[in-house]
């Protein structure tokens, strides 16, 4: 029985007024980086995607069995153009893994205090809240 969980991640090109037709429906290649190896994917963390009319998704399957219970594992997607050491074009934000001990999503702004299981962000005056990185939740399938 594995113990997986997915990550989608989105390129939108459409938006971009200096996106031409063929950036729009072109291929690039994707890769992760941090804190993770081949062995924390069902699927594979290095890939190719292509983007048709402006949109493009990669989705990725997290081997959860890879990790002990109180193990976690940060990385990010990168997109890159030309081939897979070709320049980056865009960055995901940071992707945690998390055991099934674990689950927690780090932000930063405001006046903190921690109660329990939960930081509570108090703010007093406009700030903005930070959310740094999200953990993914466990679910077990059989």
């Amino acid at each position: 029985m594995a113990t997986v969980s997915n990550v989608n991640f989105s390129l939108v090109i459409e938006n971009n007024p200096y996106a031409t037709d063929e950036a729009k429906n072109a291929t690039y290649y994707y890769n992760t980086q941090g804190d993770v190896t081949a062995e924390y994917f069902l699927t594979a963390n290095i890939g190719t995607v292509t983007a048709s009319n402006g949109f493009a998704n990669v989705n990725l399957t997290a081997n959860l069995d890879a990790l002990g219970p109180s193990e976690s594992k940060a990385f990010s997607i990168k997109i890159r153009k030309n081939s897979h050491t070709g320049p980056v074009i865009a960055t995901s934000n940071t992707i945690n893994i998390v055991g099934e001990d674990i689950l927690y999503t780090q932000a930063t702004g405001g006046n903190t205090v921690v109660s329990g299981w939960y930081k509570i962000h108090e703010f007093r005056s406009s700030a903005n809240l930070i959310v740094t990185s999200v953990a993914i939740r466990l679910a077990k399938l059989s």
